[in-house]
This record gives C-alpha cells, sequence and structure tokens, in this order.
C-alpha cells in the first residue's frame, strides 16, 4: 500500500478493509510525514526519507515487491484510500488469470469507464485514459517486464508535472505499447473513498472518481458473482 500524508487520512480505515478482504498482513510504503495507524507494526512500513511523489513512491515499492519476493504468482499495489469487498482474496485466487497473457487487472474501475454489460473480467485498451491506480494486480512476468519498459523508466525526467504522478496512465499506455491486455472487473472490487487528494488541490472522491457498481464491504464477492452466474 502506497501513502502520503492527507488532510483527512484514510489509510486505517483501508487497511482494515484489505484485512477484511484477505490482507492482514499488507507492507506499507509511506511518504515523510505520514500519520500511521498505532496498530501498523515497524516491520510493515518502509518509511521513505525524502518526498518522492505519487509515481516515484509507487514505481519504487513495485520495485521493492519483485526484490522481496521475486517468485510471487502476483503482486497487488493499492493506494491509501481504497476499501474493498468481502472475500476479495479468496476471489481473486479462485479466478485468475482471466487471460493466458496479460499485463494487469484493476480491482477499482471508475464510473465512467465501467461499460461491460456482463459481470467479470473485461479487456479494456484506455490506454493514457486509464484509470485503476487505486488496486492493480500484476503477474509477475508482466511486473518485471514494465520494470524495464522505456515508457515506465523515462517517465520520471519527461512526464507531465516533473513525471511526480499518472501512475494509471502510464500503467495503461506501457499496457497498451505492450500488446499486453489492461483487464477491468465488473463490478468494481474496490472503491475510491479518500475526499481529498495528496496530489490535487480540489480533488475528491466524488464523480468519476467514485465506482458506481461497488458492491460492498459486507457482501462476499464470491457469493455475488456466483449468484450473477446463476441468474
Amino acid at each position: 500500500v502506497t501513502t502520503a500524508p492527507r488532510s483527512e487520512p484514510t489509510l486505517a480505515a483501508s487497511l482494515r478493509s484489505l484485512a477484511g478482504a484477505g490482507w492482514p498482513e499488507a507492507h506499507v510504503f509511506a511518504e515523510p510525514d505520514t500519520l500511521l495507524p498505532g496498530e501498523l507494526t515497524e516491520e510493515r512500513v518502509t518509511m521513505r526519507r525524502q518526498l518522492l511523489g505519487a509515481w516515484p513512491n509507487w514505481l519504487l515499492s513495485l520495485q521493492e515487491l519483485t526484490l522481496r519476493d521475486p517468485h510471487a504468482d502476483a503482486y497487488l499495489l493499492c493506494q491509501d484510500d481504497v476499501l474493498y469487498c468481502g472475500g476479495l482474496r479468496a476471489y481473486l485466487e479462485r479466478e485468475l488469470w482471466p487471460a493466458d497473457r496479460l499485463g494487469v487487472v484493476s480491482l477499482h474501475t471508475a464510473s465512467h469507464q465501467d461499460h461491460s454489460r456482463e459481470d467479470g473480467f473485461h479487456p479494456v485498451r484506455h490506454g493514457w485514459s486509464a484509470w485503476g491506480a487505486q488496486a492493480y494486480v500484476f503477474p509477475n512476468t508482466a511486473a518485471r517486464a514494465l520494470l524495464r519498459h522505456p515508457r515506465v523508466i523515462n517517465h520520471r525526467p519527461f512526464g507531465p508535472r516533473d513525471g511526480q504522478c499518472n501512475v494509471d496512465s502510464v500503467v495503461g499506455q506501457w499496457a497498451l505499447e505492450s500488446g499486453l491486455p489492461y483487464y477491468l472487473h465488473s463490478p468494481s472490487l474496490t472503491q475510491h473513498v479518500g475526499e481529498t487528494s495528496t496530489l490535487w488541490d480540489n480533488a475528491s472522491a466524488a464523480g468519476r472518481r467514485r465506482a458506481a457498481t461497488f458492491v460492498g464491504e459486507e457482501t462476499d464477492i464470491r457469493d455475488h458473482m456466483d449468484a450473477a452466474r446463476d441468474r
């Protein structure tokens, strides 16, 4: 989980939701001066010594994950203002991957990008217009391919706003240029709840940033999907 200081902190609630979804020992990559929940142990925190920005912190975190556990089947990298539906880890372990070859699965489906008429995973080609960095799951090989791609390597020195933001845009464009499918899920498996942004002064979780189809933390997504398939 990547996090940075917020005027209205959401990390504690997000970690509780993530634990309830199946990840009770999530590791946190924190920018300086981030308010950390008291129950978060030191072993579960990487505290940055200097302010990096959203994109550098995210990219460095993904690099660290691949080095910490180089043989993992998948890497889940989330932001700190996200809630998760119940049973999510078990559901993903049952359903991943939706294709033999893919780049990334976004667990968050923003309201304006949820065009699927059927429940389940579906590929999109949004490129730079992708939204979904709230929670990305990468297969092992795809994570490594992303980390060495010129688009990704060059974003920090040449990207807009000094390459400090646009996580989902870079991931979406990387997937498009690499010919690796970018998958969304309907209904959205997460909800974006941050009312303040670490990047934009006037941003909120209202409007397109929210998921229109999130089933809620109390709903087990396995039950929901099984019922949808039976209809």
